[in-house]
């Protein structure tokens, strides 16, 4: 469950990056890190 609560909080940051485009390649790297966390 705890992975889920990172990805539930990775979706929210998304949100907020959307706003701030700089940010984003900061979202993809930690989306990268908690796919990789998955496997």
């Amino acid at each position: 469950m705890g992975t889920v609560g990172v990805i539930s909080s990775a979706f929210t940051i998304a949100k907020v990056t959307r706003d701030d485009q700089e940010n984003d390649e900061r979202y993809n790297e930690m989306f990268r890190a908690v796919k990789q966390e998955q496997e």
